[in-house]
């Protein structure tokens, strides 16, 4: 493997944590959404801050379909 073949595999894997954190600060934005409209007795801001947890699990599965199937193909 060449210096640039490792290169480009270490901006891979960069890019696969940015993702994920990505996923997860989504996750979180959500879950506290979620909680604001359960104190703020708000059905519409609850519902908006589950639905980002969903969109943010949906996210990270992918993200580790990508990364398994990466790792195959090593």
């Amino acid at each position: 493997m060449g210096l640039q073949d490792k290169g480009e595999e270490i901006k891979n894997k960069a890019e696969e944590l940015k993702d994920k954190a990505q996923a997860r600060s989504e996750r979180i934005e959500g879950r506290v959404q979620e909680m604001m409209g359960e104190l703020d007795n708000d059905p519409q801001d609850k519902a908006e801050g589950q639905a980002k947890q969903v969109n943010a699990g949906a996210e990270h599965t992918l993200e580790d379909i990508e990364e398994n199937m990466n790792k195959k193909t090593d």
